[in-house]
């Protein structure tokens, strides 16, 4: 009952469009915020316990270093740490006429324009 009378009151949010200040009412009060992920942690953690968690961040784990191993040994992909950190795992694609070629301050460069305009054509 206080879930639903909380989310049902409108929630007033500021946004700047085109300069102008608008007010948005949000009905969508307990999916937005910091107070509101701290209470789901919470709550999962409560119902799920510490254990869930720890198998979850294992696991999670596990995959990562698998990902990066998987990464490390295969031809065309370059790792861009030694490691991971946490469970990101951060590479670069080698286009096969750069395999072969000595790893110079103008390889790197080209790895760098490879990169970017991967992205940028995204």
């Amino acid at each position: 009952m206080i879930l639903e009378t909380k989310v049902s009151q409108p929630i007033p949010t500021v946004h700047e469009l085109s300069g102008h200040l608008h007010i948005f009412f949000s009905l969508r009060g307990v999916q937005c915020g910091r107070k509101s992920d701290a209470f789901k942690l919470w709550l999962m953690w409560s119902t799920l316990g510490l254990d869930y968690f720890r198998r979850v961040i294992e696991e999670t784990e596990g995959c990562a270093q698998y990902f990066a191993e998987t990464i490390r040994n295969r031809n065309g992909f370059l790792l861009y740490l030694d490691s991971h950190q946490c469970t990101n795992v951060f590479f670069w694609y080698v286009p096969p006429r750069l395999r072969e070629r000595e790893r110079s301050e103008s390889w790197w460069t080209e790895i760098g324009q490879v990169t970017r305009s991967s992205i940028i054509s995204q």
